[in-house]
């Protein structure tokens, strides 16, 4: 049986592969689901750690090391990640130790020659961890380097973010990025009140913190939300601060007396559980459509609406793409929250920094305006079209509603960019249109 550090070598080397790390980490826990809840949480945050700070362990090692990284054999390099990683970043796992089980490793997977460089290149970052920032300090001349170096993020897209943000909400952004993120709840108002789902939590022994402002609080759940019975009885739903801004004043308003909404990217559900919570609390006789493209993506949805019993959705699988004439100019409000870059969750999704390129910009702002151009089709006259993404580029967002206003018969109401330089908000960006009333179809 393999022991916790050959299980996240087995996990990096997977990586290495090409293969998703949320899938990873997710089939490595199924997998050893026997484990203690330490060790499988020492494999969890050993793995995401390691992969995460790939860039800024790359770049110490290098320093280190007399053969670079991109020379060593794939399990070498791995373990000295992982063990590098242990050594800079987790102050309860002992230097010796870490070192020490590097060396075993290595020994277990027949490599038994280059243990004393293992060995060696462990100890010299060790012994000199203190001085670690020196190290990127020599790298002050040029901020990209700097911040790619320092913040594990790759030099183009730094690159970006300074051309678009600036110096100083870059860094912010990356510093967030490393930090760990709250899990933010959202109290189901139609089943309960928030302050009442606090204290019933609070007496399962859950942390809730509320959040000013907001029918909304962050939750800690050390056991996982499945063990948490409030979660399964549907009083709250997981969305981020910045994704359930999407039902704001306006919109509440016009659920009053809307009767359908179609949301068309909707996996995994939030945006439409939050719409469908709000129809049962104003005691509307609303419907939504709930829609994505794989059955995958549609059962998840129907996981979040089935839990929480909202009776008010109905799911199917489809092609935003495709046109459907059934629903012409019927519904209230469409909610397209397209797919993009992912740049606002690169501090929840730790390898999507290194997987998103930069032509994926133009190709993804383009797959944004052809699904745009169909569903924009289901809005009634003087309804409302809301446009979504969870990313920070000026392409896929403020250029994206630029062209709506400009080659579709919509006009702008209100526009939202949510940075992530701020740690209670993933990077999200909404825009909401209506449809004039002078409109003879798109």
């Amino acid at each position: 049986m393999p022991d916790n550090r050959e299980i996240v070598l087995e996990a990096l080397l997977l990586h290495d592969k090409g293969e998703y790390a949320d899938k990873i980490i997710k089939s490595i826990l199924d997998k050893y689901s026997y484990l203690e809840r330490f060790e499988r949480g020492f494999i969890n945050r050993v793995f995401t750690g390691t992969v995460e700070r790939r860039l800024s362990l790359d770049f110490i090692l290098n320093h280190y090391s007399t053969v670079k990284v991109n020379k060593q054999k794939p399990v070498i390099r791995a373990i000295l990640l992982m063990s590098a990683y242990q050594i800079l970043f987790m102050e309860q796992i002992p230097d010796s130790a870490a070192i020490n089980e590097a060396v075993k490793l290595a020994k277990k997977k027949r490599f038994n020659g280059l243990t004393g460089f293992v060995n060696a290149v462990l100890r010299q970052i060790s012994r000199n961890k203190e001085n670690i920032d020196s190290l990127f300090f020599e790298l002050k001349c040029d901020e990209v380097k700097l911040f790619s170096a320092k913040y594990s993020c790759p030099e183009w897209l730094c690159k970006h973010y300074l051309s678009e943000l600036g110096a100083k909400t870059t860094e912010q952004i990356l510093i967030n990025s490393l930090t760990d993120r709250k899990i933010c709840a959202r109290t189901n108002l139609s089943r309960i009140s928030t302050d009442a789902l606090i204290d019933k939590l609070t007496k399962e022994g859950i942390v809730c913190e509320r959040i000013d402002g907001f029918d909304s609080f962050y939750i800690t759940a050390n056991e996982g939300l499945s063990n948490i019975d409030s979660f399964n009885q549907g009083l709250f739903c997981i969305q981020d601060l910045s994704s359930q801004r999407i039902v704001n004043d306006e919109v509440k308003e016009r659920l009053k007396n809307a009767e359908l909404v179609i949301d068309v990217c909707a996996a995994p559900g939030g945006k439409t559980c939050h719409i469908a919570d709000m129809a049962k609390f104003l005691n509307s006789g609303l419907k939504i459509i709930s829609r994505d493209l794989t059955d995958s993506k549609v059962e998840k949805i129907e996981e979040n609406t089935d839990r929480c019993g909202f009776d008010n959705v109905s799911t199917c699988v489809w092609d935003a793409l495709r046109e459907d004439e059934s629903l012409l100019e019927k519904a209230d409000i469409v909610i397209a929250d397209v797919p993009c870059s992912g740049l606002g969750v690169i501090g929840r999704k730790v390898d999507i920094k290194y997987r998103v390129q930069p032509e994926d910009f133009k190709s993804l702002s383009s797959l944004q305006k052809e699904i745009i151009d169909v569903v924009s089709k289901y809005v009634k006259k003087g309804g409302m079209l809301i446009y979504s993404t969870c990313t920070v580029n000026n392409a896929e967002n403020s250029e994206n509603a630029k062209w709506i206003e400009e080659n579709l018969p919509f006009s702008l109401v209100s526009e939202e960019q949510y940075v992530n330089d701020n740690p209670d908000y993933d990077g999200f960006y909404i825009a909401r249109f209506v449809k004039n009333q002078f409109s003879n179809g798109i």
